[in-house]
């Protein structure tokens, strides 16, 4: 049985993050949803929930949140994000990644999520 994330604290962990100028591992992600809900989410699950905070970002003018979380090995985010997050580049691109990434991080965001 799937488990039901709430993307309310994804959102909440997010902006935490994007406020402090950070990136997150998907591992980090698990971790810190876990310590916030006691629910533990593998780190190969976020896609579907991640596209869900982003596209209600976008949505509302800002920019695709879920930029930060990245694989920790390469640094960038993960294959659903690529083409499918709205906002992001169609193809792996560092360079693009990172003018979305650092828009992430000027970005105010507001308290709760879009």
């Amino acid at each position: 049985m799937a488990q039901i994330i709430n993307l309310d604290v994804v959102y909440r962990i997010l902006r935490r993050a994007a406020k402090a100028k950070e990136i997150l591992a998907y591992f980090e992600l698990s971790d810190e949803y876990q310590a916030a809900t006691q629910v533990y989410i593998h780190y190969r699950g976020w896609g579907p929930s991640l596209g869900d905070v982003s596209r209600r970002c976008t949505n509302a003018g800002f920019p695709p949140v879920s930029t930060i979380v990245v694989v920790n090995k390469t640094g960038l985010p993960g294959y659903n994000y690529w083409g499918h997050v709205a906002g992001a580049p169609r193809t792996y691109n560092r360079k693009a990644w990172e003018r979305i990434r650092d828009s992430v991080w000027r970005t105010s965001w507001p308290v709760k999520l879009p």
